[in-house]
Order: structure tokens, then C-alpha cells, then sequence
């Protein structure tokens, strides 16, 4: 009996966070998702932009 509680718990609440889950992210996820890796790789292009000006500072001082 306990198997059987536990077994269709597990695969309801699965079903239902898949579910709610991929109908959110169809949405909305891609066009945020392109946004926030178009913002992260501008973060890393300003950082290593940084690192190569600091040591270009360094070797010139």
C-alpha cells in the first residue's frame, strides 16, 4: 500500500511540474534566455577587455 501511495505521488506531482513548467518557459524562456546570454557575453568581453588593459598597464609602467 505504501509503495502504491508513493509511486503515484511522485509520478502526479512530476507530471504536474513538467507541465506547468514547460508551458511557462515556451513563452517567455527563449527571448529571455538569447537577452540574458547577449548581456552575459558582454560581461565577459568587458572583463577580459579589463584583464588584457590591466596587464598592458602593468608591462608598460
Amino acid at each position: 500500500m505504501p509503495g502504491l501511495f508513493h509511486r503515484g505521488a511522485s509520478s502526479a506531482g512530476f507530471a504536474r511540474a513538467t507541465d506547468s513548467g514547460g508551458r511557462y518557459r515556451k513563452g517567455g524562456g527563449a527571448p529571455l534566455r538569447a537577452k540574458n546570454l547577449r548581456v552575459a557575453m558582454l560581461l565577459v568581453g568587458w572583463i577580459a577587455a579589463m584583464a588584457v588593459l590591466s596587464i598592458l598597464v602593468i608591462v608598460f609602467r
